[in-house]
């Protein structure tokens, strides 16, 4: 073996060496935990004569805390709602005056998160047994696409104007439009059931391993940049909590 040879080995393990033993740097960002989390609670209609509110059962909630960057509200009934601003609006609908503990969570940098409760009570006139009766048929009942229907699906306005937000006025699909490709079929296949579950009115839906997307909400399901409406794989998880809210329907003459 010649010198030159030698001299080139020795100086490869050498770089070796010194690339083997540099010291790994990754910087994570700074995670600050939010501090000073405070909650106010407005309920609506809140008079000297009407202490739980108007009966709307509605309440304003509004979060702010340092070092904070998104805030997430937990209801006694498992359900959640996420509030960017810290600000919302919810509507609780158990029959009565009921007391609430709602449990807030603030998340900052790296996602840590500091949390609070805050007690509401709050009054709600609003009941329809009746359409509870009909959608659970007392205990639990199924419910099926009525593919055969016109405008069985459809897309409309969402918005101020009550002579046209409340029905399909983009879109409305024909009698089994959907059936008839293996992008979309899957629709039918959905079956949707309530329950009672003691006073609780609780939903679940079976999708048969597969949920009719819009383009726009693909993500959801782990695919982004659809350019069509799509069947994706998607598990739609266990039963769920549902409520009735009142609502009011305008019609044109």
């Amino acid at each position: 073996m010649s010198k030159k040879l030698i001299i080139k080995i020795v100086s490869l393990f050498t770089i070796l060496l010194m690339t083997g033993c540099q010291k790994d740097d990754y910087t994570f960002g700074s995670i600050t935990t939010p501090s000073n989390l405070k909650v106010t609670a407005e309920i609506v209609g809140k008079t000297a004569d009407a202490p739980y509110g108007d009966g709307s059962g509605i309440v304003k909630f509004v979060a702010t805390a340092d070092n904070a960057i998104s805030y997430k509200y937990v209801y006694p009934d498992g359900s959640s709602d996420n509030a960017p601003s810290g600000k919302i609006t919810k509507r609780f609908t158990k029959t009565g005056v009921n007391t609430y503990t709602v449990t807030v969570l603030a998340t900052g940098a790296g996602g840590v998160a500091t949390n609070t409760t805050i007690d509401v009570e709050v009054q709600s006139d609003f009941s329809d047994d009746e359409a509870v009766q009909l959608l659970t048929g007392g205990s639990s009942k199924k419910w099926y696409w009525a593919a055969a229907e016109p405008a069985h699906l459809g897309v409309g306005q969402n918005d101020g104007d009550a002579a046209n937000n409340f029905f399909p006025n983009y879109y409305k699909a024909g009698p089994f439009e959907k059936a008839g490709s293996p992008n979309s079929s899957c629709l039918y296949d959905n079956v949707l059931t309530f329950s009672l579950d003691g006073e609780v009115l609780k939903f679940q839906l079976d999708n048969g391993g597969a949920t009719f997307f819009n383009k726009d909400f693909g993500s959801v399901a782990g695919a982004s940049g659809l350019s069509e409406d799509m069947c994706l794989s998607y598990n739609t998880g266990a039963c769920k909590n549902s409520f009735i809210k009142p609502f009011r329907i305008c019609c044109n003459e």
